[in-house]
C-alpha cells in the first residue's frame, strides 16, 4: 500500500501534470534577472484573490517575515523593539523577530489555539505578531480592540496557515498592516516546488520598503540611509506552478471542506478532541487537528500509525516557544507560564487532510484510529 501521508508532493504534481510542465517549462526563455511579468502576474492574482492592494512575493514565508519585521523597525526607527506573540506557533515569527533586532514577548493559548490577547508584561509594544493555526481565523475583532486599547501601532498577520479562511465573511489576510503567506508543502496553496512566500499590504509606503528590502536594500546605499535587506526574489518557474494551484485551490478546499466533516462525524465517539473553530469562522482546513489525552497516548499512536503507513504530522514547533532559548545578541524571548499552550504541543497531531488523499485513504485513517482505541479500551 502507499504511503499515506500529510505532504503533497509527488501526488500533486502527477493531479496537474500538463498545467505544470506547460507553465514551468515556457517560463524558462525569460530574460529578467530577478523578478519578471510571470511573478509579477502572480503577485496581482494572490493580491486581487484576497482583496488586497499589493503583494511583494519572495522565496519563502520565513522570509516574508522577516522582510516585514526590518520594514516595521525602519518606519519606528526601532525605537521600540519590543514585540508581542504566542507561545503555540511554527518557530519562524519568534526566530525572525530576534533575528531582526526585537524582544519576543510570548502569550499563552486560549481554547481553540489561538493567543490569548492580554498584555501582562507592564511593557510597550510597537509590534503584535499573531497567528492563525490550521486553516483556522483568529477573532480579528479582539485582535483590533487589544491593538487600541495598549496603543501598538502595527500588526503583522502570520496567515501562513490561515489564509484563505475568512472572518466574518472577510478573508483572513485581510487584516493586519502586512499579512504573510506560506506556498510551503504543506500549505492550503503549493506547487511541485513546494517553496514561496509573499507579504500582502495594502499601504504604498510599506510596499515599497518591502520592495526596496527584498533587493538588498540597493537604492538606499548611496543615499546616506542604507538600511540593508535581503536577496528574497520568488523565481518565475515557481510563480508560473504557483499559478496553476491558484487556478485550482477553491476545488480543493471543498475536498478539504468534505474530509473535515467527515472526520468529525466519525471520530466523535473517540477519546480524542476534534478542532474548536470560532463561531464567525469559515475555515480552509490547512490541517485536521487532534489532541491526544496524554504525550505518552500521541507517541503510541503515533507509531501505531506510521506501522500502518500512515504518517500523521506532529505539528511544528513541538514545543511551546517558552522553551525556546536563542543565541541572537541583544534579543531574548520574554513568556509567561503558558499552561495550555504546554499541554497542547504534548498531545497534537495532524490527520491527512489535502486534496491528494483519496477517499479509500481517509477511511483506512478513521478504521485505524478507531482500532487503536477500541482496542485501548478493550484491553483496560
Amino acid at each position: 500500500m502507499e504511503k499515506i501521508v500529510t505532504i503533497r508532493n509527488p501526488r500533486l504534481y502527477y493531479a496537474y501534470k500538463e498545467e505544470y510542465d506547460d507553465a514551468v517549462l515556457g517560463s524558462l526563455p525569460s530574460r529578467t534577472e530577478f523578478t519578471g511579468e510571470i511573478t509579477e502576474k502572480f503577485e496581482e492574482a494572490i493580491a486581487k484573490k484576497v482583496g488586497r492592494k499589493y503583494a511583494v512575493s519572495t522565496l519563502t514565508c520565513t522570509t516574508a517575515l522577516y522582510m516585514s519585521l526590518r520594514v516595521i523597525g525602519i518606519l519606528t526607527d526601532f525605537k521600540n523593539t519590543n514585540l508581542l506573540s504566542t507561545s503555540f506557533v511554527h518557530v519562524a515569527p519568534a526566530d525572525q523577530a530576534l533575528a531582526a533586532g526585537y524582544n519576543v514577548f510570548l502569550n499563552d493559548i486560549d481554547d481553540y489555539q489561538n493567543m490569548i490577547f492580554r498584555n501582562s508584561f507592564d511593557k510597550e509594544f510597537s509590534i503584535i505578531l499573531c497567528a492563525g493555526l490550521h486553516g483556522y481565523s483568529i477573532d480579528y475583532d479582539e485582535l483590533e480592540t487589544f491593538r487600541k486599547g495598549n496603543n501598538i501601532p502595527y500588526i503583522i498577520n502570520d496567515a501562513a496557515q490561515s489564509y484563505f479562511a475568512t472572518w466574518k465573511g472577510v478573508e483572513s489576510c485581510k487584516f493586519g498592516d502586512i499579512s504573510c503567506l506560506s506556498f510551503d508543502i504543506r500549505k492550503v496553496m503549493t506547487s511541485p516546488f513546494g517553496q514561496g512566500g509573499v507579504c500582502l499590504t495594502d499601504n504604498k509606503e510599506i510596499y515599497d520598503l518591502l520592495i526596496s528590502v527584498r533587493k538588498y536594500a540597493q537604492d538606499t546605499i548611496n543615499k546616506g540611509n542604507y538600511f540593508g535587506g535581503v536577496n528574497g526574489f520568488l523565481p518565475q518557474q515557481i510563480s508560473a506552478a504557483l499559478l496553476v494551484s491558484l487556478n485550482h485551490v477553491d476545488e480543493e478546499i471543498k475536498v478539504r471542506d468534505r474530509y473535515y466533516r467527515h472526520y468529525n462525524e466519525e471520530l466523535a465517539h473517540l477519546p480524542l478532541e476534534l478542532p474548536k473553530i470560532l463561531d464567525n469562522v469559515n475555515p480552509s482546513h490547512q490541517k485536521y487537528p487532534i489532541l491526544c489525552k496524554s504525550k505518552e497516548e500521541r507517541e503510541r499512536l503515533y507509531k501505531y500509525m506510521k506501522e500502518r503507513d500512515i504518517y500523521l504530522s506532529p505539528v511544528l514547533p513541538g514545543m511551546s516557544l517558552r522553551n525556546l532559548k536563542g543565541k541572537y545578541p541583544y534579543t531574548e524571548v520574554i513568556c509567561e507560564n503558558t499552561p495550555k499552550a504546554d499541554s497542547v504541543c504534548d498531545r497534537i497531531l495532524s490527520l491527512p487532510i489535502n486534496p491528494e488523499v483519496n477517499e479509500r485513504e481517509i477511511e483506512t485513517v478513521i478504521s485505524s484510529l478507531c482500532s487503536f482505541y477500541e482496542g485501548k479500551l478493550n484491553a483496560n
